[in-house]
């Protein structure tokens, strides 16, 4: 299992909300996967000129692939965290972490872990 923390702050002067999402995208599979996998969301409440710490955990069944089965494989992950989908522009970007990490070894059977 994987433990994420982000600190939200609201810099401006009114009370606000946001829907702080992380998702998780693989940078190599041996099977197709989706480009981006919501794994978490937490909707918080952040009074202005405050700041809230958010904890996350990301299961090893949340970066399993299919491949005949449900499997882990090594390989590198990104996470992002933010206020929207990573890539959208919709409104003014809300990045609140994005990072890559490594997991190394050899595949094994997802029930194995």
């Amino acid at each position: 299992n994987l433990s994420v923390s982000v600190v939200l702050e609201n810099t401006g002067q009114r009370d606000g909300e946001e829907v702080v999402q992380l998702y998780l995208r693989w940078e190599q599979s041996s099977v197709p996967v989706p480009r981006w996998q919501l794994v978490a969301f937490r909707r918080v409440a952040v009074p202005a000129g405050r700041e809230t710490k958010l904890s996350f955990q990301v299961v090893a069944e949340q970066r399993a692939v299919w491949a005949q089965d449900w499997r882990l494989e090594p390989g590198t992950f990104t996470l992002f965290a933010g206020g929207q989908q990573p890539g959208q522009q919709m409104r003014v970007p809300s990045e609140v972490l994005s990072a890559r990490f490594t997991v190394t070894g050899a595949a094994r059977p997802l029930r194995g872990c």
